[in-house]
């Protein structure tokens, strides 16, 4: 998915790690301000959009920095479903700054 399709369809809130549906018109009406993705057993969230899966902490790398991880997603507290910004750690890289 592409920052700009990105930013078209979802909300990131960086504090509480949720992602929301904005109204755009390959999303249903139906679906906007309400939550996006939902939690695997394996503890990620995550996104569905065009029969496509998408985990959550790659989408908020993506949102935040404008490119994709180029790395495992680590979550520092270990707690999978946590995709807060302050949460998130590059693998390879070290922590992400804005």
């Amino acid at each position: 998915m592409s920052y700009q399709m990105l930013r078209r369809l979802l909300h990131y809130c960086p504090e509480t790690g949720q992602f929301t549906w904005r109204f755009d018109e390959k999303v249903y009406a139906g679906v906007k301000g309400k939550p996006a993705g939902s939690l695997k057993k394996n503890g990620y969230i995550q996104i569905c959009y065009k029969e496509k899966k998408y985990y959550a902490q790659r989408l908020a790398v993506l949102y935040m920095t404008k490119r994709e991880a180029q790395h495992q997603v680590r979550h520092l507290n270990s707690n999978h479903s946590d995709n807060t910004w302050s949460n998130l750690q590059d693998r390879e890289a070290g922590y992400y700054t804005l």
